[in-house]
């Protein structure tokens, strides 16, 4: 495998902002994709994702989309993608990372995790970090991983499935703290490492610790809150 490096913001697999993808759930109107980034071309190979992007656990990540129109309030978003831990020794890492460039360093504003314990982790700056109850994700097989987020007061909803909401599918609650105002839109996407702090998103990234050792395939964000039967209907899609 290779270190994966920047790709350019027309990239040949990026789905333009504004596509309305069909979740597979067979309604209309579909939830509309603010950032799509499908590395792997095959079709219907996303569970076995032989062409997912892989990384090592290094300084480095691969950044997806520039200047995404991320959702504002009313309202929330959704974090989605598949994600497989390497075999053994995995110590937690970044998955999907957004952030702007404030004066030449990166600020994170929302991040998909897992720890080290393989729990699904959601930050979203100003309302703090909500951390899955869910665990043993870190086990070398892929998962569809999936967190949303609803704006709100006092606080904001927060729900993690894993592997959709049919048999062997797994699901948690949580919420963090209040947050109505929108978070800062046009900044950039990046996939197996944390922006935070860096200053260049070509590489080599300021947080190692945050650097995710494995692969991640079918990256989307949507701007609004899927439901779990969305999230299952692409399960059983990419079967």
């Amino acid at each position: 495998t290779t270190t994966p490096t920047a790709a350019p913001t027309a990239s040949p697999t990026f789905d333009a902002l504004g596509t309305t993808p069909d979740e597979g759930d067979g309604t209309s109107p579909n939830a509309v994709a603010v950032a799509v980034q499908p590395l792997n071309e095959q079709a219907n190979s996303c569970c076995t994702a032989p062409g997912s992007v892989s990384f090592q656990g290094d300084a480095f990540g691969a950044v997806i989309v520039n200047a995404v129109p991320w959702p504002s309030p009313p309202g929330g978003f959704t974090l989605q993608l598949f994600a497989r831990t390497q075999a053994t020794g995995f110590a937690g890492g970044t998955l999907l990372s957004y952030g702007v460039d404030t004066g030449g360093t990166y600020t994170a504003l929302v991040e998909l995790r897992l720890t080290a314990l393989g729990e699904p982790e959601l930050y979203v700056a100003g309302a703090g970090t909500a951390t899955s109850a869910i665990t043993g994700l870190d086990d070398g097989n892929f998962h569809l991983i999936a967190a949303t987020f609803t704006y709100g007061s006092p606080t904001t909803p927060v729900t993690f499935v894993v592997d959709g909401t049919g048999a062997g599918g797994l699901a948690d609650a949580d919420a963090l703290g209040a947050l109505v105002v929108p978070i800062a839109q046009g900044g950039d996407l990046v996939v197996g490492q944390s922006v935070h702090g860096t200053t260049s998103l070509l590489g080599p990234y300021a947080d190692t610790s945050a650097s995710f050792a494995g692969d991640v395939d079918e990256v989307m964000v949507f701007g609004s809150v899927i439901t779990g039967a969305q999230q299952q209907a692409l399960l059983d899609n990419c079967a």
